[in-house]
């Protein structure tokens, strides 16, 4: 991988990792779709999203009006992820201490796919692009 290459996929997670969730998801759903978003930043999106909240309902329909936005975002980044190809940045949401969230607040009704809980290869730790 050529080192400008790197350099955007760095970039990118560093802005995604500094994103201010408050301005909603449009430019979220961009970044997943450019063709340098790296499966390490695709995936701490997925954690940032929070989507173990949304394990509580076992389909949209049960999805309060408020949080539509989010649990359909939740579901494209499931969606999208397999698709995602480039694997430079190595990114765990277990050591990023995103999983557990909400454990014991709610009956879980729908779990979320295993492969979102995998990290991820790569050659750099998250870490040390943050």
């Amino acid at each position: 991988m050529e080192k400008e290459s790197r350099e955007k996929i760095e970039e990118l997670f560093k802005k995604v990792n500094q994103y201010n969730w408050d301005e909603g998801f449009d430019w979220l759903y961009e970044v997943l779709q450019l063709d340098y978003c790296d499966k390490g930043t695709a995936l701490m999106i997925y954690w940032l999203s929070r989507p173990e909240y949304f394990c509580q309902y076992a389909n949209e329909t049960e999805v309060k009006p408020w949080n539509e936005d989010n649990y359909k975002f939740v579901r494209f980044v499931e969606k999208i992820y397999p698709t995602i190809s480039t694997e430079y940045i190595i990114y765990d949401p277990y050591e990023d201490k995103q999983i557990a969230l909400y454990e014991g607040d709610f009956e879980i009704k729908s779990p979320l796919p295993q492969i979102m809980y995998q990290k991820t290869k790569g050659l750099l730790s998250y870490k040390d692009v943050r």
